[in-house]
């Protein structure tokens, strides 16, 4: 469900948004894959609905996830050749007592 109903957000704010200005768009969890449902990261989603220049930016905790994601941004059609900034990135926030410690690269 959720590729469904975040592909019909999308479909809304474009009725409301032209599609050819550029935007930013950070996706929090960009977990993408490719199965039996063919689900797709929001990100993914994104530059399908809004493909003009900007940036998107994909974050996961996991880093097959995040390593994922670049690829599809880098190497599969249309994704690849749409002049976007497409960047990856991999952060977990983890709760140590009164102090949040970020991991990743």
């Amino acid at each position: 469900w959720h590729l469904t109903t975040q592909d019909q957000l999308f479909g809304h704010l474009k009725s409301y948004w032209t599609s050819d200005v550029p935007r930013v768009m950070v996706d929090f969890g960009a977990h993408a894959g490719h199965g039996p449902h063919f689900n797709e990261s929001d990100a993914l989603l994104w530059l399908r609905h809004f493909p003009a220049g900007g940036l998107v930016a994909g974050v996961d905790a996991f880093e097959d996830f995040v390593t994922d994601l670049q690829y599809r941004f880098d190497s599969v059609p249309p994704f690849n050749a749409m002049r976007v900034q497409k960047r990856a990135f991999t952060r977990a926030i983890r709760d140590h007592g009164d102090v949040c410690v970020k991991s990743g690269g």
